[in-house]
C-alpha cells in the first residue's frame, strides 16, 4: 500500500478533512442498470482491460461497476435467475445515462463485450428496468454476506472479512497470488466488490 493512501486513500486512517468543496452535478435523465454473467474470473478481467481502454483509464463516468467473483454464486440467492449455465461470476454496471436511451446504450456494451472477444447472447444480457426486477437483483446482492454467516455460524466459527484495493496494473496479479493462497489453506471464501475501482472483499469462511 502507497503510504499516501494511508492519509487520503480507501484506507485513510490517518487523515482528517477539515474543509471540503461541492458543486452540483447535472442529474442523468435515466440510468442503465445491467447485470450479466461470465465463464470465470479471466473473463472479468479482460472486460474490465477492455473498459478501461475504451474510457482511457477514467471510470467516473459509471456510477456502478460490481463484480460477483469466486465461489459468489453458491451464496448468492436468485443465482439461478442470473447466472447463466456455468457461469461463476457476474457483472453488475450502472451507467447514467444522457441523451441515449436504455436499449442504445445496452448495445453499447454488447459490443464492448465483443471488443473483449466476450460475445453473450443479447437475451443472457440482464436489464434490470424495472422495479420488481431490481427488488430481485437487490435481494440477491444483499444475500451473500447474510448466508455467509449463517454457513459459519452452522460451523461454530467466525467470518473474516477482508477489504482489499490495489492499482489495477496489479489486480491480476493480486488476485492470483489471493486466490493461490487461499485455496492452499484450503479456505473457504467467497469474494465480491467493485471491480472498476480493483476494490474486493474476500469473505474467508472457516471451518473451525
Amino acid at each position: 500500500m502507497d503510504f499516501i493512501d494511508l492519509i487520503v486513500g480507501s484506507e485513510g486512517i490517518f487523515g482528517l478533512v477539515t474543509a471540503c468543496t461541492l458543486k452540483l452535478a447535472k442529474r442523468p435523465e435515466a440510468f442503465l442498470d445491467i447485470f450479466f454473467s461470465l465463464p470465470g474470473e479471466a473473463e472479468a478481467l479482460r472486460l474490465l482491460a477492455a473498459v478501461e481502454t475504451a474510457r482511457n483509464g477514467d471510470l467516473s463516468g459509471l456510477s456502478g461497476f460490481e463484480y460477483f467473483g469466486i465461489n459468489a454464486r453458491q451464496y448468492m440467492k436468485h443465482e439461478d435467475r442470473f447466472f447463466q449455465g456455468d457461469d461463476t461470476v457476474g457483472i453488475y454496471i450502472q451507467e447514467p445515462l444522457f441523451g441515449r436511451d436504455e436499449l442504445e446504450a445496452a448495445e453499447g456494451w454488447l459490443e464492448r463485450l465483443a471488443e473483449a472477444e466476450l460475445d453473450i447472447d443479447e437475451d443472457a444480457m440482464i436489464l434490470l428496468d424495472s422495479e420488481s426486477l431490481q427488488t430481485l437483483f437487490m435481494e440477491a446482492r444483499h444475500s451473500m454476506p447474510a448466508n455467509a454467516l449463517e454457513v459459519v455460524q452452522q460451523r461454530n466459527a467466525f467470518t473474516l472479512m477482508t477489504d482489499t484495493v490495489v492499482p489495477s496494473e496489479k489486480f491480476a496479479e493480486f488476485l492470483a497470488f489471493t486466490h493461490d493462497l487461499l485455496n492452499t489453506k484450503k479456505l473457504d471464501y467467497l469474494s465480491f466488490g467493485h471491480l472498476g475501482d480493483c476494490h474486493l472483499h474476500f469473505t474467508l469462511l472457516p471451518h473451525k
